[in-house]
């Protein structure tokens, strides 16, 4: 009759898993992979660093360089941006002034004025317990729409050019369009 193996023993070529003869397996392997496998390791880490080195360097030059275009460009286009200014000052100098008053009469009235008006009511609605009290802030779109729908100066230029009159009021003045923000460096 055959044997029936007990255990939790396999028997596989001869010896048995584990024990003292897999343990010395595993470290002869592993110092055999150690022993050749370190030259290859050095001379791949030596051949691949400088590489890498290489390649981190063409990655900053090529980095700095559209930096530079970004600048370039930014350059330009503030520069024809200024020079517009330039050719449109002596026509459009007075509205300028004006519409910069007029914004900051809005600022006032809208930012600081309707919010010292607004705040207390928030405030006593939230004491007295009152639902549906939320912080009024006037803030994106209807800040938008609720200034350029309040600006007299700009009211007045859009009604005298609809009248066509023989010289002509720039609404140009206004659509000649802002700086953009310095370029940043990402590396």
């Amino acid at each position: 009759m055959p044997r029936k193996n007990k255990g939790k023993s396999k028997q596989e070529e001869g010896f048995k898993e584990g024990g003292w003869f897999g343990k010395i397996k595993k470290k002869i392997t592993k110092g055999v992979k150690n022993t050749f496998m370190k030259p290859i390791n050095v001379m791949k880490n030596a051949i691949l660093k400088p590489i890498m080195s290489i390649e981190d360097f063409i990655k900053e030059i090529l980095c700095f360089a559209l930096f530079l275009q970004l600048v370039f460009e930014w350059c330009s286009k503030t520069f024809i941006m200024l020079t517009k200014y330039f050719f449109r000052t002596p026509k459009c100098f007075g509205f300028w002034i004006l519409d910069s008053f007029m914004r900051f009469l809005q600022y006032i009235v809208i930012d600081v004025l309707l919010n010292i008006v607004l705040q207390p009511s928030v405030y006593i609605g939230k004491a007295l317990g009152y639902p549906f009290i939320n912080d009024i802030k006037i803030k994106g779109q209807f800040r938008k729409s609720l200034y350029e729908n309040t600006n007299v100066v700009r009211w007045m230029i859009k009604g005298i050019d609809t009248i066509n009159p023989d010289f002509k009021i720039y609404k140009g003045c206004f659509k000649i369009g802002g700086i953009d923000p310095f370029p940043k460096y990402y590396s």
